[in-house]
């Protein structure tokens, strides 16, 4: 039996839920795991999509409790379950999910849908660990109390995407224009119209945000057209399409001693190509170095002191080249696919940017307690754009 010593109440834990709070979660937890014991009950960080998600140690093992945002339709948590159900049978670093006492893995009250899930283990790729000149072989990076050569691990996980999308292989493949860039170009239209309305704002939520917007102020229109050049030649190209996770970043793939150990957030999972997740794995870790001795930015003094990701001038070849190797040797990808996956990470950062200013300033939209996260993301974006590294 499993010993409760390594999860004791500490006093002074900021994530340790009590009182009524811990309560409402045991009675959710107990609709999974009746009877089940030594229940310890802490609130994993706030995050972006608007679910609430609660780590429960137990007697049995720790599990995840997770609400849904609110307003999800049920038809989309099943849809979603399904994939994670059919993908944990070939997966262990996919989690197992718990069915409640009435069989189902969804249960539903007033418009929220909660599951629980087993804890998936782990730590994402962290910093860049190396002094200069960009990554190469040998270079590492910490992930919890160890170390990882960091192109092995990047390499690691795009073999778990890889075998992600052939768990999927039974939904089938049909071939159509990639919803990924269709969607893009979409939203390029709506920003062109909408940024310059959110840039006429006098004030943004945070410094970060307001950089943000002076930097849209002079590249954005131009960002824009660039990016809608690059990814409008895929418009009408067919290519494969498959269930795809759509929504894969560093966070998302835990390693423990350097292996792959957990995948989580599979909200975004949908019909599209490959190259979307490829584009969105390589992509967390192309990020610009704070520029040279000052430690600052030669746009936005100030902007590198607030970022959180690599330090060092990251070799883009390098990445890509290692994510196609560990992608390849798990399953089939294509030089279309491969070039297309790079056309959506290129095209990427200005489309976030322009995003971030325009529901911030215009749509006045309230992260109450993430702004830090949304900080870390605008600044990682900041930084690569005012650099001038390439994504691609």
């Amino acid at each position: 039996m499993t010993s409760l010593s390594s999860f004791d109440d500490p006093s002074d834990d900021p994530l340790l839920l009590r009182g009524r709070d811990a309560e409402l979660v045991r009675e959710w937890l107990s609709l999974f795991l009746p009877g089940v014991e030594g229940i310890v009950v802490r609130r994993c960080p706030a995050g972006l999509s608007g679910a609430d998600v609660f780590r429960c140690d137990t007697l049995l093992g720790p599990f995840a409790l997770k609400g849904w945002p609110a307003g999800t339709p049920s038809a989309r948590v099943d849809e979603v379950h399904d994939v994670i159900r059919r993908s944990h049978d070939c997966l262990s670093v996919v989690p197992r999910l718990v069915p409640s006492v009435f069989g189902m893995t969804r249960l539903s009250c007033e418009a929220r849908h909660y599951e629980l899930a087993s804890w998936m283990p782990g730590e994402p790729l962290g910093d860049v660990g190396v002094s200069g000149g960009g990554i190469s072989e040998g270079d590492t990076t910490q992930v919890g109390s160890g170390s990882v050569d960091l192109l092995d691990g990047i390499a690691r996980g795009a073999a778990v995407i890889a075998r992600f999308h052939d768990s999927t292989g039974c939904w089938g493949e049909a071939d159509a224009p990639p919803p990924a860039v269709l969607r893009r170009l979409g939203r390029i239209d709506e920003l062109r119209r909408e940024l310059p309305e959110a840039l006429e704002r006098a004030t943004a939520p945070t410094e970060t945000l307001q950089r943000a917007a002076d930097w849209l102020r002079r590249f954005g229109e131009g960002g824009l057209l660039a990016a809608a050049d690059r990814l409008g030649k895929w418009a009408t190209r067919m290519v494969p399409l498959r269930i795809v996770l759509r929504d894969v970043h560093r966070g998302h793939l835990l390693f423990q001693q350097g292996v792959p150990s957990g995948l989580v957030d599979f909200d975004a999972i949908g019909r599209d190509t490959i190259a979307t997740d490829l584009a969105r794995w390589v992509g967390d870790f192309l990020r610009a170095p704070a520029p040279a001795a000052a430690g600052k930015s030669v746009l936005f003094p100030g902007v590198a002191e607030s970022a959180t990701s690599c330090r060092n001038v990251l070799d883009a070849d390098a990445i890509w080249q290692a994510a196609w190797r560990g992608y390849g040797q798990a399953s089939k990808i294509c030089e279309e696919e491969l070039e297309l996956s790079r056309a959506i990470a290129a095209a990427s950062p200005v489309i976030v940017l322009a995003n971030w200013v325009t529901w911030t300033h215009l749509e006045q939209r309230d992260f109450t307690g993430c702004w830090e996260q949304v900080d870390r993301r605008v600044s990682d974006i900041l930084l690569t754009m005012t650099a001038g590294l390439p994504f691609a």
